[in-house]
């Protein structure tokens, strides 16, 4: 598990070595920025995550997820429980793994969803980003179906309801942002 980490030190001090630094120096300086970037992709990721459990809670009136302390916890119990938790011998954040590369496209379509609004509702134009912003849902979601279907047919229930669950959030936020803007245009009218 550590060769990849190991390989990307070592090859990075070679390189820095080259440039006349000793490569044991180069080697702890590249460490202690992986070390630091990583700990730093885990605090962002946490304290995103803890704004989605707050920002949830608010929505469907959980006001006790509003609790900031409540929400770390909720967040640092769910990644905790992806990194530790064993299913079938590997940890069950390895079981998403399928999903990832359907959910982190439609993530990028979701992302151009918000720009797209913000362009809509600024009055500015808005085909830069809502015709890829449209592309990426549609292939996006269709592939969502697509996985979820495939789940279905072997049985992986975790994926099933994992699937499922972003899939209705993906539509929800879809459906916020038309809401949002036929709103928008009724009080502009």
């Amino acid at each position: 598990k550590e060769a990849p980490l190991r390989a990307f030190i070592e090859g990075a001090a070679r390189v820095i070595s080259n440039l006349g630094v000793p490569k044991g120096l180069a080697a702890t300086f590249v460490a202690v920025i992986a070390v630091g970037f990583a700990m730093t992709t885990l605090d962002t990721a946490t304290r995103l995550l803890r704004y989605n459990v707050e920002e949830l809670g608010a929505t469907l009136r959980v006001r006790v997820l509003g609790n900031r302390w409540l929400a770390s916890a909720v967040a640092v119990g769910a990644v905790g429980f992806f990194a530790l938790v064993k299913v079938g011998g590997k940890p069950a954040g390895m079981l998403l793994w399928p999903l990832f590369g359907a959910t982190n496209q439609l993530l990028a379509g979701l992302a151009l969803l918000v720009g797209t609004v913000y362009l809509l509702a600024r009055g500015r134009n808005s085909l830069p980003v809502g015709i890829p912003m449209a592309f990426m849902l549609v292939v996006t979601t269709w592939a969502t179906l697509l996985n979820l279907r495939s789940f279905v047919e072997k049985g992986a229930s975790a994926l099933v309801v994992v699937n499922a669950i972003v899939l209705v959030l993906a539509l929800w936020l879809v459906a916020e942002a038309a809401f949002s803007l036929l709103r928008r245009g009724k009080t502009s009218s």
